[in-house]
């Protein structure tokens, strides 16, 4: 019989739940990426965070133009997640997208949210 860690946070539940899942297939990354180009026109931020504090891992995202490139920001975005590793797992919670990837056989959560309120402009 297998011996339970109670010791474990959930975030460490559930990094060690994802690394037993599958990568999404295709049709489900397009699915979930249309549907963050579609939460981009809606949100009406200047600035989105891909975060990864276990990874000290910082990405913004700067529209100059709310109205336009929702489409190509999401495109953008789609290929920074591939560059780092495998899609497992992109699911939207009010304001914020938890992205689990796998990087080198360990899985990481990412959270992509609006970031205006984190940047001054001088």
């Amino acid at each position: 019989m297998a011996e339970l860690d109670i010791d474990l946070t959930l975030y460490e539940m559930n990094k060690q739940i994802m690394s037993t899942l599958e990568p999404m297939t295709e049709a489900d990354i397009t699915r979930e990426i249309a549907e963050i180009a579609t939460w981009f026109s809606y949100e009406k931020n200047y600035y989105f965070m891909l975060l990864c504090r276990e990874r000290d891992d910082y990405t913004i995202i700067h529209f100059l133009d709310t109205s336009k490139r929702c489409y190509q920001a999401s495109q953008e975005l789609l290929e920074s997640l591939r560059n780092r590793g495998e899609i497992i797992s992109i699911a939207y919670e009010p304001g914020v997208f938890p992205i689990w990837l796998r990087i080198d056989g360990e899985s990481f959560l990412y959270h992509l949210f609006p970031y205006d309120t984190g940047v001054i402009e001088v």
